[in-house]
């Protein structure tokens, strides 16, 4: 199992350890580098990398999304913590569930989702 894979399956696990009916999991970690030219030669060079975990979460008929991009453990338990108590606080929704995984395009495979346009490399 990747690490990403692993850290989203621990933080829905402690969503649910501390009282979430239902967790959604969403991680990104991403790098850009930025250079800039003048008359022709190189000014300037950056790089930069980010990264970041969102939650939503279902909680006693209540519904809530949150984000974070700090991703130390302490850290994310005390983030998730925070977000179910915070979600208690709101109106309850009794006709809202996060979607079923089979809605969701789990355990298809990456040709039947038709993500890929054959024609893109022609035209790029």
């Amino acid at each position: 199992m990747s690490e990403l894979l692993t850290l989203a399956s621990n933080v829905a696990d402690t969503a649910k350890n501390l009282g979430a009916d239902e967790v959604s999991v969403s991680i990104a970690r991403g790098s850009h580098t930025t250079l800039t030219y003048r008359d022709g030669k190189l000014e300037q060079a950056s790089e930069a990398s980010t990264q970041g975990l969102s939650i939503s979460l279902m909680v006693d008929e209540k519904s809530s999304g949150h984000s974070t991009s700090d991703l130390r453990p302490d850290a994310l338990k005390r983030f998730i913590k925070e977000a179910i108590a915070a979600t208690r606080w709101l109106e309850k929704e009794p006709d809202r569930a996060l979607p079923e995984s089979e809605a969701c395009g789990r355990g298809i495979s990456q040709d039947a989702l038709e993500q890929l346009d054959p024609e893109w490399q022609e035209i790029s």
